[in-house]
């Protein structure tokens, strides 16, 4: 099987296909030149509109046999160094987990999703480690210009959208950092919604989050799993997974975030005299046609016992609250980027913007006094959480950085206020 890495094919014996690296190399070159030569055309409003009708047309060829790999190790490491897990929903609020003592003033993520969903490390991200993310979203696009959609099955494209969809994101959201809700992020001179902003060029092609979504997966895709590969950088929304998405993991992810979102106060909630639901499930009805009635029939496919009894009230379903907040550690309360957990994530440091010059140095262990006061409080309140899952037989590990574990002891030491029976934790506990 061929493998596509950074960005050259490497030969397979058993397929016996004669790819030679320097004609490659060449093709690739003359492809990007040629993009990046006619990349004015697709200013005009003319073009623009030519590309709405025809141009993702290109999106929508496959193959039926997969010939080739595509290497996200590089995604992988970024992933596993800056995505924090706070598993699964308790469908519990947390008790106090931002008050300043002697205060009812509360900072950072609260309410009762505030300890759910997985988190990014956006406070804690250097200049070098934007600049990583970058290389990492051009390395995706450039991917389609060594192998069409046409050579792709269609779980290795999907793969490769849903992962070229939430690194442009997260790019987004830490260029703009800090900012606690990304709905209110605007890109460019006409200040243009992050969602609907041509941020993505992929073979000449400008497309936006909401364009890959609702005009390239959606239509193919006809099955609500793949709504839940999204990230959407803010709590509400579904997880941020720790590795990349590839044809082999793709569907038991998308099934493991499913479970994860349904039965979560974010995506099913018991209401006064209906069922909540979230507001996010308004874009999986509209694009699979689906009415109420489907959607609860969906939901119950995914839902443990506790979801199961509450969809079983004939109840209707409405739509719930959305916590807009970015998911992050500190709810996007800091006024300056530190540098801390990821730093030494570097991809692509050296300027470069060729595929071929892509670099990973393995990240370093850093401790939390280089949290915001803000995550270490939320982090603390994570650990007393997964303290009651493991008496219920969970065995959760909370990992800021790779492998790396903060006990209660060393956060404890960043909130000089805090007592451990606040947090109904004991000191020197593993989990």
């Amino acid at each position: 099987m061929l493998h596509i890495a950074a960005p050259h094919l490497e030969k397979n014996a058993e397929l016996g296909v004669p790819y030679f690296l320097s004609v490659l190399i060449f093709l690739f070159w003359m492809s990007w030149s040629a993009s990046m030569a006619n990349a004015s055309q697709y200013n005009s409003p003319k073009a623009k509109a030519e590309i709405s009708t025809r141009g993702i047309q290109i999106f929508f060829q496959h193959a039926d046999r997969q010939t080739f790999v595509i290497d996200y190790s590089a995604l992988d490491d970024f992933l596993r160094s800056a995505v924090v897990n706070f598993g699964p929903s308790e469908r519990r609020a947390p008790h106090r987990m931002g008050e300043m003592t002697g205060s009812n003033i509360v900072f950072g993520h609260h309410g009762p999703t505030a300890l759910e969903g997985n988190r990014v490390a956006f406070s804690l991200f250097s200049e070098q480690n934007i600049s990583g993310v970058s290389h990492l979203r051009l390395y995706l696009e450039k991917i389609a210009q060594v192998v069409s959609f046409e050579q792709m099955t269609l779980d290795q494209q999907l793969s490769y959208w849903i992962n070229l969809h939430n690194i442009a994101l997260i790019e987004q959201i830490a260029s703009h950092y800090p900012v606690a809700f990304p709905e209110k992020i605007r890109i460019g001179p006409r200040h243009i919604p992050l969602q609907e902003a041509k941020i993505i060029h992929v073979r000449g092609i400008a497309l936006s989050l909401k364009d890959i979504r609702e005009n390239i997966v959606y239509p193919q895709w006809r099955d609500p799993l793949v709504f839940y590969g999204f990230f959407r950088g803010v709590v509400a929304g579904p997880n941020v997974q720790t590795t990349a998405y590839t044809p082999r993991n793709l569907w038991p992810h998308l099934q493991q975030n499913a479970n994860e979102f349904v039965n979560s106060l974010r995506g099913v909630a018991k209401g006064r005299n209906a069922i909540l639901v979230s507001p996010l499930y308004r874009e999986m009805q509209a694009a699979l046609n689906m009415n109420d009635e489907r959607l609860r029939t969906h939901l119950y496919r995914y839902a443990n016992d506790q979801v199961k009894s509450l969809l079983d009230h004939e109840q209707v379903l409405k739509i719930g609250h959305y916590y807009g907040r970015v998911a992050d550690l500190s709810g996007g309360e800091t006024s300056t980027p530190v540098n801390g957990l990821v730093r030494s994530t570097q991809i692509g440091l050296d300027g470069s913007t060729d595929v071929g010059q892509l670099s990973y140095s393995s990240p370093q262990l850093y401790t939390p006094g280089q949290l915001p006061p803000q995550a270490s409080r939320l982090l603390l309140a994570l650990h007393e959480k997964f303290y009651r899952l493991r008496r219920k037989g969970y065995v959760p590990k909370v990992y800021v950085g790779e492998d790396h574990y903060l006990t209660t002891e060393e956060l404890l030491k960043q909130d000089k206020n805090a007592k451990p029976e606040s947090y109904g934790v004991n000191i020197g506990e593993n989990d």
